[in-house]
């Protein structure tokens, strides 16, 4: 509670406003009431302190949705000077991997296990959005991906988009403007065989130990496999796989809870809203009429799309994702968030190259070089693995289609 406390104290109250403008998901408040007023959240909390007493059962909930609320809170409520402030003075909570089920029809209304449960649920707003297998449908519009596809893109950000130093990238160019142009990014898709493979032409890893720095960048591809473990190597050519890279690190541990195991499914955008047809967007690749999907819960998710595809049956032409603090205008070149929270990626998808591909188990072989016992390990935000230096909050994309996983 004093952790709370103590960013309450240092939040910037213009964002909260901002939030309460757009009924935004990352508005402030406590044990299941939205709320700014501060005697009203110590109310809140005094509350939830009492029942954890009362109901050790409830304790172990109570606890989770305070740690999201705490790291929620650091993220989207405090300025860069704040963030400064508060890392002197905090230790931030870990995010847990586990997630409390509560049997809303087994529960009385008002009892203290349905207030917990709101609380809960209200807590855990930030893992409805990053997690890699939303079962909710958001929207009855969406066509699915086939099983297994290859597909070209250009990217914007960068990649990685995290280091060793917690939430966000103190250490990353984030900017996607002038001189940062966008770079190839290829991927090999598999739902059927759980594997992915996302090809980068420009990375920096010099926060891992590894090569490339943001002047200075070099290929590098990320593997996703069956048992949720996940690599970054470094290929001897840019965008193809490669059985004996020069070097590769660590990036998901088996079985990571924190985003389920594997590549996410081809209908994973079924849970973002449809938000209708954009008469003008321009593009790397498409110019024209699109259709809009978008995400806003704590950050904001874009998909945007063209209409019928006749290479696909029903599926629709993928055409661009990304995701940032907020959803931009079709057409206007996107910016990077404030102080870096979260990170703004994108890509363009290449309306010429998304096509069905059968893939082989062979064509996602893991490298030798990276079951190695000297593997190194660049943890990524979400991991949950005994590499991970935290438990991230940073991003849907990669655990959701891969997207995220795009460079400068």
């Amino acid at each position: 509670m004093e952790v709370r406390k103590s960013l309450l104290a240092l939040r910037d109250p213009a964002l909260q406003s901002i939030y309460a403008a757009a009924a935004d998901n990352r508005r402030l408040g406590a044990f299941g009431s939205l709320t700014s007023d501060e005697a009203r959240i110590n109310a809140l909390w005094a509350e939830e302190l009492a029942l954890a007493k009362a109901h050790p059962t409830l304790f172990a909930p109570v606890r989770d949705a305070a740690c999201h609320e705490a790291v929620m809170w650091y993220v989207h409520h405090l300025s860069k000077s704040a963030k400064a402030e508060a890392h002197d003075l905090l230790t931030l909570p870990r995010l847990p991997l586990q997630i409390h089920v509560f049997n809303h029809e087994l529960i009385d209304a008002g009892s203290a296990h349905a207030k917990v449960a709101g609380h809960y649920q209200q807590g855990l707003g930030c893992v409805d959005c990053h997690s890699s297998h939303p079962d909710k449908p958001g929207n009855k519009m969406h066509h699915n991906w086939p099983k297994e596809l290859e597909y070209t893109a250009t990217g914007f950000g960068p990649f990685p988009f995290w280091d060793a130093g917690g939430p966000g990238c103190s250490s990353c160019n984030v900017s996607i403007g002038d001189g940062i142009h966008g770079a190839p990014l290829r991927v090999q898709y598999s739902a059927a065989k759980n594997s992915e493979t996302l090809m980068h032409s420009k990375c920096s890893l010099k926060a891992f130990g590894g090569p490339g720095t943001w002047e200075d960048r070099v290929p590098c591809n990320h593997l996703f496999t069956p048992s949720g473990e996940a690599f970054i190597y470094i290929p001897h050519e840019p965008l193809k796989t490669d059985p004996n890279p020069s070097w590769c690190c660590k990036s998901y541990a088996a079985k990571s809870t924190a985003f389920g195991t594997g590549v996410p499914p081809n209908d994973w955008f079924k849970m973002m809203t449809y938000k209708g047809i954009a008469k003008e967007y321009t593009g790397a690749f498409y110019k024209g009429p699109i259709k809009q999907y978008v995400l806003n819960a704590p950050f904001s998710f874009w998909y945007y799309t063209t209409g019928h595809n006749p290479s696909f049956g029903s599926a629709e032409l993928p055409i661009e994702q990304g995701e940032g603090c907020r959803v931009p205008q079709s057409h206007p070149p996107k910016e990077p968030c404030t102080d870096g929270l979260p990170v703004t990626l994108y890509h363009d998808y290449d309306t010429s190259h998304f096509v069905n591909r059968t893939w082989t188990a062979a064509d996602f072989t893991v490298p030798a070089i990276c079951l190695g016992k000297e593997v190194k390990a660049c943890a990524a935000p979400g991991s949950g693995g005994p590499d991970s230096k935290y438990h991230g909050i940073l991003t849907m994309g990669a655990r959701l289609s891969g997207v995220k996983n795009v460079e400068n």
